[in-house]
Formats: structure tokens, C-alpha cells, sequence
């Protein structure tokens, strides 16, 4: 159920978005981020380190990128999402397996169950019903779930500088939704170039988790690691 407060719309391209909520366990992160995974809608692991692409590849048995010589299996695909329990989302995905972001790895929740995010934007063109429909989906996947999220009119990038405050909030939890004018701000936080410097320099930093621990999780989830 979703109950709309506001009447506003987001003007935005790629708004800013902050988001808090009580943490859950690993267990149920590690669904979370299988569930939102950003790659989910092709499940092929597209990123500048081809080495752990070919990992994620062999470990869930997916084409490489670009690997013409294996053309793509809808069907396969259409199961694998299944498995995992893909769900339908476009603007709320986490991206914590791997990233080719500047900001590398990221999204709302964590591998440590920590819901929290305070440096990246969705879109392009948000809805305010799109966000609170999809915030409705995971919400029902995963009723345990207590979150506020916060959306600006602007970009994380210009939030300092044009001194701007959120203009959308989405209170989450029980399997609703309600979008009200923000009763607080959850502030974000800018990249800085200091955070390229170390991203761009660092080797291994588009991977979010080693892959024998992407396994371990897995397989403590599932039983077994899905294939595709």
C-alpha cells in the first residue's frame, strides 16, 4: 500500500538520495542485494576488471561480457532471476558485487546488513509514484525492512553548493510506503577528488566482496550457488 502526502514531483534528472533505516542481518543482506543486484536484468557482470568478471562468470556459470561466441539465453536468464529472486526495479538497485562507478561498489544496503547511502542519485527522470512503487515491491519482499529515504531536487554534487534540502521522503516498513514532505534531512555527502584519486588507484576497487565470500553467503543462502 502506498499513501501519497505531497502532491509534488520531482524536478530532476538524477536526484540525490539518502537513505537510513534499522540494519538486518547478513543473511538476509545477502538476499537484499541478490534480489536489487544492479547486473540482475542481463546477470553479466560488466566492469574494467575483467579478472573478477571472469570469476563472477565461472562462478555463476554466465556468459562473459561481450562474449559474442556465447550468445545471451533468455530462458536461462528468466530462470537464474527466478532463483534468486529477482525483483522488477530500475531506480532503487544496489550494486555491491561489483561497480565500474566512480564511487565503486554501493547501494542502500550493505553486506554487513547496514542500510545506509548518502552518495549517489537515481534516475534519470524519476517518478515519485515510480520510487515509491518500487520502495512498495522490495517492501513486500522483505516486510522486516525499516527505512526512510530521502530524495533532493538536485544532484549529490550540487547539494553544498545551491544549499538545497530533500524534497521528497518515503517512509518504509510492514510492506507500505508513504511519500510526505521530509520531517527531517538526511544530508549527503559529495565525492570528493580525493575519493577518485583512491578509487582510480586502488587495484580491486570496482570489486564489492571477495568472490569466495560471495560464495560462503550464497550457499549459506540458498544452499547452493545459483546458475544461470
Amino acid at each position: 500500500m502506498i499513501e501519497y502526502k505531497t502532491n509534488r514531483e520531482i524536478i530532476t534528472k538524477w536526484p540525490g538520495m539518502a537513505v537510513k533505516g534499522d540494519s538486518v542481518t547478513e543473511q538476509q543482506a545477502t538476499e537484499i542485494l541478490m534480489a536489487t543486484d544492479r547486473n540482475q536484468g542481463m546477470y553479466r557482470h560488466s566492469s574494467n576488471d575483467t579478472d573478477f568478471e571472469r570469476q563472477l562468470s565461472e562462478l555463476f556459470g554466465t556468459p562473459m561480457p561481450y562474449d559474442r561466441d556465447d550468445p545471451f539465453d533468455w530462458n536461462r536468464l528468466e530462470n537464474f532471476r527466478d532463483a534468486i529472486g529477482a525483483l522488477e526495479i530500475d531506480y532503487l538497485c544496489n550494486a555491491r558485487i561489483v561497480s565500474a562507478w566512480i564511487g565503486g561498489p554501493h547501494g542502500w544496503c550493505d553486506w554487513d546488513g547496514t542500510i545506509f547511502s548518502n552518495n549517489s542519485n537515481i534516475g534519470k527522470w524519476p517518478a515519485v509514484s515510480d520510487v515509491a512503487e518500487e520502495w512498495e515491491i522490495i517492501s513486500k519482499r522483505f516486510p522486516y525492512l525499516n527505512i526512510v529515504c530521502q530524495l533532493y531536487d538536485c544532484e549529490t554534487c550540487e547539494v553544498e553548493e545551491t544549499n538545497a534540502h530533500p524534497s521528497h521522503e518515503f517512509v518504509v516498513n510492514d510492506g507500505k510506503v508513504t511519500v510526505q514532505e521530509p520531517t527531517t534531512v538526511l544530508p549527503v555527502r559529495e565525492l570528493t577528488p580525493e575519493d577518485f584519486l583512491h578509487r582510480l588507484r586502488t587495484p580491486g576497487a570496482e570489486r564489492g566482496i571477495p568472490i569466495e565470500q560471495l560464495c560462503e553467503k550464497l550457499i549459506a543462502l540458498y544452499g547452493y550457488v545459483p546458475q544461470y
